[in-house]
């Protein structure tokens, strides 16, 4: 039925938006059933407005683990600093091992990677992974 059209001109056909919760008189009096309190109870379950609560609560939690210290329980490795080769052949108490590029110094990290700390956390995670295990820091 692709092309059919009916009698009506679309510049005469009047089109009206209605928000859930602020129903017209002349809306809901076209449904014989329309009770506004069940009405009411459907926005409140909104699935919509429940997925955009869910949303904020999860970004919520994970800017709250974004701010935590990774290395809390380790050595910090702001103040710590262990040479390339110590760091490969073992792990030195108290260093978190899934981070040992850190405890290198600014020096031993540019001469090994070939680029900043700060160039280094900028690559996705697979390519760290990469860049750790190619230098024996895995």
């Amino acid at each position: 039925m692709a092309g059919v059209t009916d009698s009506r001109k679309k510049d005469e056909v009047c089109i009206t938006e209605i928000f859930a919760g602020h129903e017209p008189a002349q809306f809901t009096v076209q449904f014989i059933q329309w009770e506004p309190e069940i009405a009411e109870k459907w926005l409140k379950d909104d699935p919509l407005l429940i997925a955009k609560a869910a949303a904020a609560a999860q970004a919520a939690e994970e800017a709250k683990e974004a701010s935590k210290d990774i290395f809390e329980g380790f050595l910090d490795p702001k103040t710590n600093k262990f040479p390339l080769d110590e760091l490969k052949s073992s792990f030195p108490k108290g260093v978190f091992g899934k981070k040992k590029e850190y405890y290198l110094s600014d020096e031993d990290f540019e001469a090994t990677f070939s680029m900043k700390m700060a160039e280094y956390e900028k690559l996705k995670g697979w390519k760290q992974m990469d860049l750790k295990k190619k230098y024996g820091l895995f």
